[in-house]
């Protein structure tokens, strides 16, 4: 549910599915039919996830915390930004490959494009797309500890899927600053 929150990384049906995939224990389903009122994009798979007012988010991310009749519904944005950027780091360093429609193209030895390929967005599947837009999100929003498995996610991805996401990002989306990441590195990540 932490993705959920996060205004500038919408969740889509299919994310959840994959996450679901990731963690076969969790009912997604059961745990968010009961939110539908709460939330809008639940049972449409083109549409993300939004929580429909603030208040839900304060009440689940704050004021839980502090109720102890209420605070089995809390839910830690700091941890959930960790999941998540573990679960995108993952998909990248995992499904982001040199077949990957819209990669291979910075690569001079197979390279015969000129320019930045055009592909249907519909050739990624939308939980690369997600990864590949909101992974760095996940990371900056991280706050303390960092997990071993989050740094050595990070490791593999920069040393060896860095090209291919630069490659497959700039055909859909505008360039995307690693500064964030390189800062919140500085401070500790």
């Amino acid at each position: 549910m932490g993705a959920i929150m996060a205004a500038k990384a919408p969740l889509s049906f299919i994310a959840l599915k994959s996450l679901h995939r990731q963690y076969a224990e969790l009912d997604i389903d059961g745990v968010l039919r009961p939110l539908s009122s709460l939330l809008t994009g639940l049972f449409d798979q083109d549409q993300p996830i939004h929580i429909l007012h603030l208040s839900f988010r304060d009440f689940i991310t704050c004021h839980a915390q502090s109720s102890l009749i209420h605070q089995r519904y809390y839910v830690s944005e700091t941890e959930h930004n960790q999941r998540l950027a573990i679960l995108c780091l993952h998909v990248l360093n995992e499904d982001l490959t040199s077949h990957t429609p819209g990669t291979g193209y910075l690569s001079a030895s197979t390279s015969n494009t000129k320019g930045i390929p055009s592909i249907v967005p519909s050739d990624v599947s939308e939980v690369v797309w997600y990864a590949c837009r909101f992974w760095m999100v996940h990371i900056i929003e991280i706050e303390g500890d960092t997990s071993d498995t989050v740094l050595d996610c990070l490791r593999k991805f920069l040393a060896e899927r860095l090209t291919l996401w630069i490659e497959l990002l700039s055909t859909q989306y505008p360039y995307q600053s690693l500064s964030g990441v390189r800062a919140w590195l500085q401070v500790g990540g």
